[in-house]
């Protein structure tokens, strides 16, 4: 793994951010999620719909795990499991093998659509966890300020959320998760809305942090060229009920923040693999 600078992103952040800029190797044992043969089934006794069967997978300390999936097949349910916000009906999922029994810090969320308090400004918004968890303020205010400047929004931390753009306000909802310390953060296609350009931005500042961190990332998208830009691996999902029927490796978002230039997009590799994971979305080979 490249060696990063941590020192001082660690000073800037406090204490409590240590743990987000370790050097967390990207190849590890232990998983930090188990999914173990999960089915959800929606609905009564009567008339009962299938929404997951038998999903099972891990994902690793340090990964970018991308889950695609035809429309309608339980991508969100996953996420929504993972989040601790729905229990399935039958399996396990676990967080450093313990259950996940309910909402935590331990998993930060960004939704599509930014949940943010509309009324707070850009910084209240971004304090609002660590002041639920009692954090001192003159640490607040370091925090703050440093994932503000993470998310590229430092001028702009008294303006209120109704005034900032769509791409600025997914901004303040990553500064937002980022700044609790998650140990993963999942992200259900958080730039769908976006226009092309503000999107492939927000990818790239997206790599950047997953880069710089070490974080670990999950991440639903309907967009094959974005999963092949910011994932580690692609997990595929069957039409519903949802089960996972491929687990791909991909290497273009490291070999970019390794050095290779952006040719790599309109590399034959990059088309072989992109026509290979629409072929498993779409049922077509």
């Amino acid at each position: 793994m490249n060696k990063k600078n941590l020192t001082t992103e660690s000073q800037i952040a406090g204490d409590d951010a240590n743990d987000a800029l370790c050097d967390v190797p990207y190849e590890v044992s232990d998983e930090l999620i188990s999914v173990e043969n999960v089915s959800l089934i929606y609905g009564s006794k009567r008339r009962p719909m299938a929404a997951l069967t038998n999903v099972s997978f891990n994902v690793f300390p340090g990964e970018f795990v991308c889950l695609m999936g035809p429309s309608g097949c339980g991508k969100s349910t996953i996420l929504n499991v993972l989040a601790g916000f729905i229990k399935p009906t039958s399996g396990q999922v676990k967080l450093n093998g313990l259950p996940i029994a309910g909402v935590d810090r331990h998993r930060g969320v960004v939704f599509q659509k930014p949940a943010l308090f509309e009324w707070f400004s850009v910084f209240k918004n971004v304090a609002f966890g660590p002041k639920v968890m009692k954090t001192p303020k003159e640490d607040i205010e370091r925090q703050v300020a440093y994932y503000l400047k993470s998310v590229g929004l430092e001028d702009f931390a008294d303006h209120k959320v109704f005034e900032l753009s769509g791409g600025m306000r997914q901004r303040v909802a990553i500064a937002r998760s980022l700044i609790t310390n998650p140990e993963i953060l999942l992200m259900d296609e958080p730039f769908g809305a976006l226009d092309a350009l503000t999107r492939e931005q927000m990818q790239q500042l997206v790599r950047d942090i997953w880069w710089r961190t070490g974080k670990t990332i999950f991440f639903i998208t309907h967009d094959v060229d974005e999963a092949l830009k910011l994932a580690t691996r692609i997990l595929v999902m069957s039409p519903r009920p949802g089960s996972i029927i491929s687990d791909e490796p991909s290497s273009f978002a490291r070999d970019l923040l390794e050095g290779a230039d952006e040719r790599v997009w309109f590399s034959e590799e990059f088309y072989k693999a992109r026509r290979k994971i629409l072929g498993l979305v779409t049922g077509r080979k």
